[in-house]
Order: C-alpha cells, then structure tokens, then sequence
C-alpha cells in the first residue's frame, strides 16, 4: 500500500484524537503522520519496537501496534501517548489500514500497475516502492509474451490465459489493445529455451480452445521491472517483422529476427528509396509468384543451382534462363553471394512496407 494512502488515513483521524498518532517502517522511519512535519523523521522506539518482535507494546512515550504482515510490509501505528486510549487508537487505526489494504491491493491492481509500467505511465522512480507495497519483486528474470490476435480478444480468451499463469503475484495477463494481450511471465533460467517453450505451449492452449488465428511475441529476458516497457517493444516487434521472412509463424523471439530487427528501425522513406534503387525502371515487376519460389529455393540451397533446381522440380537450365531473367530486369546475377543478400534485403524490405 503507498504511504500516501497512509497519510490520507491518519489525516481523516486527525480531528478526532487528542494526540499525535503515526505509522513508522521496520528501520524507524515515520512514514505517515497526524503531525506531517514529523514524516520521515526517525523513531528509536519504534526501531526497539519491531527488534522487540511483539505485535504491540509501549516503549517509551509511545504506544505501538503492528500491521498484520499478511497483508502489509512491515509497518507499525505508534501514539505519542501510553494508556488505554492510545492502545485503542492505535488498534482501530490498524484495523482500518489492513482493511484498505484487503481492498487495495487485489489482483486487479496488481495487473492495472503492471500494465501502466508497460505503457511507461509509471515513474521509474516509483516503480520499487510500489511494487514493494504490492508484493510484487522488483529484480526477477521476466520475459513478455505479447499474443496478437486478427480479430479482437473476448473476455473469455484473457481468461483461458490467466487461468494457463494462476500465480497472482508473479505472472500477470494484462490487455494491451483490442487484439493485443501481453502476459509478463518470471523466469527460472535467463536462457530464451524456457521462454520459446511457453510461447509454444501459450500457443497451442489459444490454438486449441479458441480456434484463434493470432502470433506470439516473445522478447529477451529482462532483470527489473523497469526493463518491461522494452521487453514488451521487443515483443511487439518481433510479431510485426516476424512476417517480413516470407511467413507468419505462430511464435517467434525477437532475438530470431537477425537482419529484420535492424529493417524494423529504417524510417519508410530510406526503404522506398532503396526499393527504387534495387528494382529500377519496372523491375519490380519480376516478383511474380514463380520468381519469389525461384529465388526462395535458391536462398535455401546456399545458392546452389543444382540443389534449387532438385528442390523446385525443374531442369537445371530453366532454373537458369529464371536467374538470367531476374539479372537482366535489375543487375544482380543471384548466384553471386553480394548480389544475393542486396535482392533479399529488397524483398525483405518490400514486405515490411507492405505489412506495417
């Protein structure tokens, strides 16, 4: 629970008691006052308090009560005052904080600030005090999941995902778009194996039980909650250039992309350019269905002529007057390994202006 939900409590008590009443850390610290000129004062006698190891007690001039540690950190009410009065005080203010917090802190909320840390609505520098007050670890292996769907996620596909990661505290399913949900998984092992086998298996439930036509995007691993705007961008991306290769696969990691990671970052205007350079005077219209199968097998068989022509089924020398054709139309020769990599850097390229 933020302190500041601490101070608006004591604040509405405040009229109400003939003395000062607090809430004070594990370290001593006042965190919340009646009297605000005394936040983030130190208490000794709240340190002797929690090393004393009782739920309340007077120590000194004060009065204290712990917080119940199953719902809160560790947090204690103190009365500058002894005496039946300052017990009672101190209880209901407790009582009043633990109810808040049963109400504050439910796995809605949990998921609401996940998913503004994602959307970079958080303050980086608020992001460890609030995730502390939420039971939520701050420095854990995480990967992101981002599943987009062609039509828009129904409020039965979310829930087949939060019942797939059920662990509210550590796994969180939060909807990004209307046909955008990412899951924010902790990881035992900072290798990427364990991350493809759950895209795989987030796949296969979604493909099983809601017949929906979606992909997976998967980013790196990531140490710290701040790192999930970037884990999220990584998956992102990796869905969108994912089609770049020719293919929309199911899943596919962001650390796969190779060569479309760096196409993702090119502005459009530079890729149309190239375009203009590459396939000059009409040459685009070489990409017929037949050619890209052409150039395809040849990329697959190293460049081998021989190989690509066993793969497609046809003599040799057709396969030939086809690479003859493409070198005539635009000036690369696709048997040689330069001229290859500019063609399907093009056709890369292409597609990435055609899909995004």
């Amino acid at each position: 629970m933020p302190e500041n939900v601490f101070q608006k409590i004591l604040s509405e008590l405040k009229p109400e008691l003939p003395f000062l009443l607090g809430i004070a850390d594990g370290d001593g610290r006042v965190v919340a006052c009646t009297e605000p000129s005394r936040i983030a004062g130190n208490l000794p006698e709240a340190v002797a308090f929690f090393g004393a190891q009782r739920d309340a007690g007077a120590f000194g001039n004060y009065t204290f009560r712990r917080l119940n540690r199953n719902v809160t950190e560790n947090y204690a009410v103190f009365a500058e005052q002894t005496g039946d009065a300052a017990r009672l005080a101190c209880g209901i203010t407790a009582l009043a904080i633990e109810k808040s917090k049963a109400l504050f802190n439910t796995p809605d909320q949990r998921s609401t600030f996940i998913k503004k840390i994602l959307l970079e609505n958080v303050s980086p520098e608020w992001i460890h005090a609030r995730a502390r007050e939420m039971r939520i670890r701050s420095d854990a292996l995480r990967a992101v999941f981002l599943v987009r769907a062609r039509e828009r996620w129904e409020a039965t596909g979310i829930a087949l995902l939060q019942q797939m990661f059920p662990n509210e505290a550590r796994d969180f399913v939060v909807s990004i778009s209307d046909n955008e949900v990412a899951i924010v998984k902790e990881i035992h092992s900072s290798e990427n194996s364990e991350a493809l086998l759950l895209a795989k298996q987030i796949s296969s439930t979604i493909s099983d039980s809601l017949n929906l036509h979606h992909t997976v995007g998967v980013s790196n691993i990531v140490l710290h909650l701040s790192d999930l705007p970037r884990a999220l961008e990584e998956a992102q991306c990796a869905v969108s250039i994912g089609r770049v290769f020719g293919s929309e696969p199911s899943v596919i990691h962001f650390e796969e992309l190779g060569i479309g990671r760096l196409i993702c970052q090119l502005p459009p205007e530079l890729c149309q350019r190239f375009l203009s350079e590459v396939f000059h005077n009409g040459a685009e219209d070489v990409l017929d269905a037949e050619t890209l199968s052409t150039v395809q097998a040849l990329f697959e068989s190293s460049l081998n002529v021989s190989e690509a022509a066993r793969r497609l089924f046809i003599h040799r020398n057709t396969l030939v007057y086809r690479l003859e054709k493409i070198r005539k139309l635009t000036g690369l020769d696709l048997r040689e390994f330069d001229h290859a990599i500019v063609f399907q850097i093009a056709l890369m390229i292409k597609r990435r202006l055609e899909t995004c």
